[in-house]
């Protein structure tokens, strides 16, 4: 029967139909309330006589409607029209992960950006209990801002209502095979962690441009996932960092325990990948060079032309836990119930070489073989083969999006943190329960990250209602400030969103500092740069006897496009010389 023109509950008018999966119809309609577009999503008639069904897309649309994420649909209402069940949605503009990665062909760390994206969703929806199950890149949506949005929770978990969730016993492999964690396709119970597998495979496929389980037959595909070990990224990819090869075999251990523990902890490697990226310090495997060709040459020159020897690499272990690079202990950035670390990686990771060649970045969903001499596993290779030897081809040309630093031992790179706090929201609003509260300063923490992650910040620490970025290269201290202007924006859209009594007040502090000559190279957390951290965090307090102000140091201050006063100097315990600060009064 065509469903296009009906009227359901008086409200919503079906106008065209815009997609169709498994369970339903998606339809574009008019909310006559609002005046607004929106989308709905019907079961099929024929999947209405079985209560199987209809409890499953119940449960989609509770699992969603306890959801409020910027990263997440949004569910508006679910209800019944003539016993047939629809969900009433956010009506979304742009494309599938898979097709937007085909159509614009991002750069990895734009690609590791949407990651980032993604695990703040899934770390707000793992928070309140709800496991997805069937992450793949068709269930993940990228809007016409480029901002990520989840699917389909049609085949979540969720803690707080057995009833529904019994409709997954344990023993019942449910899910899509190829993206399915070991756990799930033996039948056991899934948690977050196999969520974040789900995403491992997603990045090997996006780089490789393959699964790395494929066969005919799922019962295949599923015994491949927990019985055998996927080719090297690198093996497939010869162009693909080393980095980012060990955070998808991170993410795609057979065993949950060598995991991420959250999603926020893989965040944070996320961000300290992309940092790699942006100055060009990450490795790759060292192609075998070719013979140079043989010609006659003068016996004096050739009995002086004495070969290098070949250096022997290490043997490669039996059985190498296949974990993250340490890349520094980001303890420090996990709340205390969540911030037992995964096991750190045994000491195989690759040097880095003085003088590495960049190499272009890999185009993404595209398969290259080439022979490559390495080892089986990422293993220390010794200093001698980077020997500076002659080479007759010239040097490869740079990325345009990839900026190398430019650094010398006389002149140490500069880095701007900036510290934003909100007062305690219990004194602010003592109505609100205990749940709201954690809602509330869920939302608050959300609003900062999106400001600094917006800017180009990397969060180093978040708590007590504050939370610390870093910012390097050109323009920091401008990036900073634009920072704490658009965070408290979102505090005022915030306050009129959920009709809170006052605006949360939100001051900031600024202060840049040149970093010691052995942290120019990362890893960037909150130990490598406590004195610069120490440094925003007074101002900050200074900044915290008035309301919404940001203070800077004269560092940070970009006088041609920053309007500031001064108003005091300071002496600071890493610095000899008096520090001036600036009261930020707006932008030019």
């Amino acid at each position: 029967m065509d469903q296009e023109g009906l009227v359901l509950k008086d409200r919503y008018m079906l106008l065209e139909r815009i997609g169709e999966g498994g369970m339903g119809e998606v339809f574009r309609a008019l909310d006559q309330r609002t005046g607004q577009d929106v989308a709905v999503k019907m079961l099929h008639a024929k999947l209405c006589e079985r209560e199987q069904s209809r409890k499953r897309f119940a449960r989609e649309a509770q699992a969603a409607r306890m959801l409020h994420h910027p990263g997440i649909v949004r569910v508006i209402e679910f209800g019944e029209y003539r016993h047939q069940p629809f969900i009433v949605m956010e009506l979304l503009t742009g494309l599938s992960l898979r097709k937007f990665i085909r159509r614009h062909k991002p750069s990895p760390e734009e690609l590791l950006g949407l990651m980032v994206e993604l695990c703040d969703a899934l770390y707000h929806a793992h928070c309140r209990g709800v496991i997805h199950r069937d992450l793949k890149p068709d269930n993940i949506f990228v809007n016409h801002l480029h901002r990520i949005k989840v699917l389909d929770f049609g085949l979540a978990r969720l803690s707080f209502n057995p009833d529904l969730t019994a409709l997954t016993r344990s023993g019942t492999a449910l899910g899509t095979c190829s993206y399915m964690a070991p756990e799930q396709a033996t039948g056991k119970e899934a948690d977050q962690r196999s969520d974040l597998y789900a995403l491992g495979v997603i990045l090997y496929e996006f780089f490789c441009g393959l699964t790395p389980f494929s066969a005919d037959d799922p019962t295949t595909v599923l015994y491949m996932q927990v019985h055998q070990e996927p080719e090297r990224p690198c093996e497939v990819n010869p162009e693909l960092p080393l980095e980012i090869e060990a955070l998808i075999l991170w993410l795609m251990n057979k065993n949950p325990r060598y995991r991420p523990a959250t999603a926020l902890a893989l965040k944070e490697k996320l961000v300290q990948i992309i940092r790699l990226l942006h100055v060009g310090a990450v490795h790759y495997l060292q192609a075998e060079s070719p013979a140079p060709p043989s010609r006659e040459s003068d016996p004096l020159e050739s009995a002086s032309a004495t070969p290098l020897p070949a250096a022997p690499l290490p043997p490669a272990p039996t059985e190498l836990p296949l974990e993250p690079p340490t890349l520094g202990d980001n303890s420090d950035l996990l709340p205390r119930a969540l911030s037992t670390p995964p096991p750190p990686l045994p000491a195989s990771e690759p040097p880095e070489p003085p003088a590495a060649r960049p190499r272009p970045a890999p185009a993404l969903g595209t398969r290259t073989k080439a022979k490559l001499q390495r080892p089986s596993a990422i293993v220390s290779v010794p200093e001698s083969l980077f020997l500076p030897i002659e080479d007759p081809t010239p040097p490869r040309p740079q990325p345009l999006h990839r900026r190398q630093p430019q650094n010398t031992a006389s002149e140490a790179p500069k880095v701007t943190v900036l510290v934003m706090r909100v007062s305690s929201l219990a004194g602010l609003f003592p109505e609100c329960s205990p749940l709201d509260l954690m809602e509330l300063t869920d939302s608050v923490y959300q609003i900062m990250e999106e400001a600094a992650l917006g800017n180009g910040g990397v969060c180093l620490v978040k708590a007590d209602n504050s939370l610390k970025v870093a910012f390097f290269d050109e323009g920091a201290g401008l990036r900073a400030i634009q920072t704490a202007i658009r965070a408290r924006m979102g505090l005022r859209h915030l306050h009129k969103q959920q009709n809170l009594r006052s605006v949360p007040p939100l001051s900031a502090g600024i202060y840049t500092d040149r970093l010691h000559p052995r942290l120019v190279r990362g890893p960037f957390n909150a130990d490598t740069l406590r004195e610069v951290l120490s440094g925003a965090t007074r101002l900050e307090s200074l900044a915290r006897a008035y309301p919404n102000e940001t203070f800077v140091c004269a560092d940070s201050l970009d006088r041609q496009r920053v309007r500031a006063q001064a108003v005091r100097t300071i002496y600071l315990r890493n610095r000899p010389a008096a520090v001036y600060i600036y009261r930020v009064a707006g932008l030019l």
